[in-house]
């Protein structure tokens, strides 16, 4: 035997191994364009592209359906195991403040200077739960309220004098101090249903305020919370009786609210005959029908 001869040829027939690495394609969409293509080795992370800028936007991350949700964020420390088409989320440059204890956002509107604003209901895969307070607007008509907002702020709108109307969702349950405060061109308000209080100054020199809609939910009514809405005339109180028995509290200078007339609701519409002043909705479940039983 030649042992040199036998090692040779043992290490010459030796398998030859070959790894295939598996890869996955991770797209960026920016308004129905590729913004970038991503090849990412199965099982780990994608590396975090530079954030896309739109002028007049802000970037609010990426999400794994063209709708912004909490569930379809998609965060770039989870691994990636197969092909996916992330898009970007761009809001309304607005101002955005992460909860203490990192669970939610409130937004702002702010210094920002558009007419017209949506409020996004997620911002980076959280929830927008509440509003703050601004630096006033004179440009602003409207605004947007989505329906994950629970707490509308202090002086959120404060002297945004040229909101003509405001729709503001039943997620609401607290409207804080000064809120709409200097709102000289609101005419009327809708308090939704599951609102509980309503705090100090929040209507205050509303002046153009001709009517509101208040709920039988509503316990409290803060000082001064009306005070100088010197247009006030009627209030439409969902209480189905002609005593403001839900309301335990008004506060001082409401003089504005408790000398309008109150009407109150009644759910036989037309066919109320019980003496007072009431009121139901047409049939498109928005217009308000008066009616003066004598």
């Amino acid at each position: 035997m030649n042992l040199l001869e036998d090692i040779v040829t043992t290490t010459a027939e030796a398998p030859v191994v070959t790894t295939t690495v598996e890869k996955c394609t991770v797209s960026l969409m920016v308004d129905d364009e590729v913004y970038q293509t991503l090849e990412v080795e199965k099982g780990t992370k994608a590396t975090k592209p530079d954030d896309p800028v739109k002028s007049g936007y802000t970037f609010g991350g990426w999400y794994k359906t063209s709708t912004a949700t909490t569930s379809s964020y998609f965060d770039f420390n989870d691994e990636v195991e197969e092909e996916i088409t992330l898009y970007a989320q761009f809001v309304q440059s607005l101002e955005y403040r992460l909860s203490s204890d990192v669970s939610y956002y409130d937004a702002s509107i702010g210094s920002c200077e558009d007419s017209s604003i949506t409020i996004p209901s997620v911002y980076y895969g959280l929830t927008i739960k509440g509003t703050y307070g601004s630096e006033g607007s004179s440009t602003l008509t409207s605004i947007s309220i989505p329906d994950s907002v629970i707490t509308i702020g202090d002086k959120t709108f404060y002297e945004c004098s040229s909101i003509i109307s405001i729709t503001i969702p039943d997620s609401v349950t607290t409207i804080s101090e000064k809120a709409f405060y200097g709102c000289e061109s609101l005419t009327s308000i809708t308090i939704p249903n599951g609102v509980i209080s309503i705090g100090y100054g929040s209507f205050s020199n509303c002046s153009s305020l001709t009517s509101i809609t208040i709920p039988d939910s509503v316990t409290s009514i803060g000082d001064s919370a009306f005070e100088s809405c010197s247009s006030l005339s009627k209030v439409y109180y969902k209480g189905t009786s002609p005593y403001r028995n839900t309301i335990t509290s008004i506060g001082y200078s409401n003089d504005a609210l408790t000398n309008a007339k109150w009407y109150y609701f009644t759910s036989n519409g037309a066919s109320e005959t019980e003496q007072g002043k009431w009121w139901y909705y047409d049939t498109d479940g928005v217009t308000i029908i008066e009616k003066v039983v004598e």
